[in-house]
């Protein structure tokens, strides 16, 4: 299979309703090189996840190979992996922009 590179805003702080077993709450990233780990995600070492499982090297679809944050939005370059199993995650994606996207975060 083709490799697939492709490129995301991957995250904002515009506030997201969330909801746990306490309520209803904003969640508001901090998206600020201070908050954002962008050497490791340039490095190669940030993985893209089919879901948000990690349990498994099959769980990883790809890697994150480049961020930079501009204009308040966390900007992310990507290419995934040319596994058979990736395959239909890269025909969806072909000639169009990714859809929703989550980032790992730690609160």
């Amino acid at each position: 299979p083709a490799e697939v590179s492709l490129g995301a805003v991957t995250a904002t702080a515009t506030p997201v309703l969330r909801r746990d077993y306490e309520g209803e709450y904003y969640e508001i990233l901090a998206v600020n090189p201070r908050a954002v780990r962008l050497g490791r995600m340039q490095s190669g070492a940030a993985p893209i996840l089919g879901t948000h499982r990690s349990g498994s090297a099959s769980d990883q679809v790809g890697i994150v190979t480049d961020a930079r944050i501009e204009n308040g939005k966390l900007i992310t370059s990507a290419r995934l992996s040319r596994r058979d199993d990736v395959k239909p995650i890269a025909d969806d994606l072909a000639g169009r922009p990714p859809p929703n996207v989550s980032v790992g975060h730690r609160v």
